[in-house]
C-alpha cells in the first residue's frame, strides 16, 4: 500500500530533524518540541507518527540494519556458501564503515543498538543455516561473535585499519566454517 506524500514528507521532516539534532547533542537532552521546531510540525503531528522520541531512535535502528542485510541477501543471492562468508563480512563492515556516523549516533542513542543487530543478523543468518542443530548453534554464536567484534570496532576498541580487521573477521569466519564441515 503506498503512503500518503504528505505523509511521507512528513515523515522524511521528523527523522531529518532527529538526526540533526541528535548530531548535536545525546537524546536524553532532545525534546520532542526541539523536533517539532526544527521539522516545522505540531507535536500532534509529531504524536501522529510516534509515541516518543525513544521508538523514532528504535524505529530509524531497525529500518537502518533492515537496509544492510537486504542488500547483503540480495548481493549473496547466487554466492556459494564460502563465497557468501567473505563476501558479507566485507558487505556489513564496508556498509557500516561508509555510514559510520549514523552506526555512532544510532548506537550511542539507541541503548538497544547492537543487540537489535545481533537479533536481526541472527535471524537472518538461521534463514540460510540448514536445519541442524549443530548449524543452527553455529550460526548463533557466529551472528552474536561477529556483532560484538563490529560493535567494539566501530566503539574504537579495536583500533586498525579496517581492511586488516575484516581480514580477521574473515579468516576466523573460515576457520570456523572448516570446523564445521567436518
Amino acid at each position: 500500500m503506498q503512503q500518503d506524500k504528505r505523509t511521507v514528507k512528513t515523515e522524511k521532516a521528523i527523522r531529518d530533524a532527529f538526526i540533526s539534532l541528535l548530531r548535536k547533542k545525546e537524546i536524553g537532552k532532545v525534546t520532542v518540541n526541539d523536533i517539532c521546531q526544527t521539522a516545522l510540525i505540531s507535536r500532534n503531528t509529531f504524536y501522529g507518527h510516534y509515541a516518543d522520541k525513544y521508538l523514532l531512535v528504535e524505529t530509524l535502528s531497525k529500518e537502518f540494519i533492515g537496509r544492510i542485510l537486504s542488500d547483503v541477501a540480495l548481493e549473496n543471492a547466487k554466492s556459494s556458501y564460502q563465497n557468501a562468508i567473505n563476501a558479507t563480512a566485507w558487505m556489513l563492515f564496508r556498509y557500516l564503515d561508509e555510514n559510520r556516523d549514523m552506526v555512532r549516533l544510532l548506537s550511542r542513542n539507541d541503548p538497544q543498538f547492537w543487540q537489535v543487530f545481533s537479533n536481526e543478523m541472527r535471524d537472518f543468518s538461521l534463514a540460510f543455516s540448514g536445519g541442524s542443530n549443530r548449524m543452527r548453534v553455529f550460526t548463533v554464536y557466529s551472528a552474536s561473535a561477529i556483532t560484538g567484534c563490529y560493535r567494539d570496532y566501530f566503539e574504537e576498541r579495536l583500533p586498525m585499519p579496517f581492511a586488516e580487521f575484516v581480514q580477521y573477521i574473515i579468516e576466523i569466519s573460515t576457520k570456523a566454517n572448516e570446523f564445521m564441515m567436518e
